[in-house]
């Protein structure tokens, strides 16, 4: 229930302001509900709090890819990236912002830097077979 999970993260921001990761869960669960700009507002909070938070870039990154924002997304992504190499969503989610954007080497790149970061990772299967195929059409242009 994301409305309870709401609740219990922010009676725990309320204990503690400084909790980073609470802002960021809670902006998980705004966002999960659709509420792209208040999911924005906490990974903004916990990015002040913390901003070596990849987590909070790949999420806030991920919210502004709902709002249509890709070049925003892709700030994000990259800046996870930069305090987590191997972080296999950022890459992922680059190379579909990139895609929409029609930079295609760009998208063909960070398809690539996904793959390596999830070889062998359990339950990633659908995601590899995406980055596959689209590597396969975009080089094929």
């Amino acid at each position: 229930d994301k409305e309870r999970a709401i609740a219990d993260y922010t009676r725990a921001i309320e204990i503690n302001p400084k909790y980073a990761e609470a802002y960021t869960n809670r902006g998980n669960a705004y966002s999960d509900m659709g509420d792209n700009e208040r999911a924005i507002a906490d990974y903004n909070r916990a990015l002040e709090i913390n901003p070596k938070l990849a987590e909070a870039y790949y999420n806030r990154g991920a919210a502004y890819y709902k709002m249509g924002d890709k070049e925003r997304a892709i700030a994000d992504y990259n800046r996870a990236i930069e305090i987590n190499p191997k972080d296999a969503g950022a890459y992922f989610n680059k190379g579909l912002a990139c895609d929409s954007l029609g930079r295609f080497q760009e998208a063909v790149e960070a398809y690539k830097n996904f793959l390596s970061c999830v070889s062998g990772t359990p339950g990633m299967g659908n995601f590899i077979e995406r980055a596959r195929q689209r590597i396969k059409e975009l080089e094929g242009k």
